[in-house]
């Protein structure tokens, strides 16, 4: 992927918005921060980046594609009621890797696991 100053500047905008924002939050951001540029430029580089692993694309039900600037392997948690995404360290289910590559056979390349419970904030009797 070549150098280019607006895909520069969406992953500058991504990592200073590490709230796991969708393209159209990202695009509001960086309009508010005098950077003159097309939604259709946003989407384009977001997806760039998303296709060479540059960022992570979380595609979550309900709702819009959401980003994040690091691509480690980590998984997420996702409050069912206020939508809030939680990073979780990637070494924390690697059991759950090898049982997989242990019972499949296969050779694992990445994995993507998201778990949504209700977080601190919204109460835990929420559910």
């Amino acid at each position: 992927m070549n150098y280019s100053k607006q895909r520069e500047r969406v992953l500058t905008a991504l990592k200073e918005n590490r709230n796991h924002p969708t393209a159209e939050e990202l695009y509001a951001y960086l309009q508010k921060h005098q950077c003159n540029m097309s939604p259709a430029t946003v989407y384009r580089n977001l997806k760039q980046m998303a296709e060479n692993g540059t960022v992570m694309k979380l595609s979550l039900p309900d709702g819009a594609d959401r980003y994040d600037p690091v691509n480690d392997g980590h998984m997420h948690m996702l409050c069912n009621v206020c939508g809030r995404i939680e990073d979780i360290p990637a070494n924390t289910v690697t059991d759950i890797v090898a049982e997989a590559r242990e019972r499949t056979g296969y050779n694992i390349t990445s994995c993507k696991m998201t778990f949504y419970g209700v977080c601190a904030d919204c109460g835990p009797n929420q559910n």
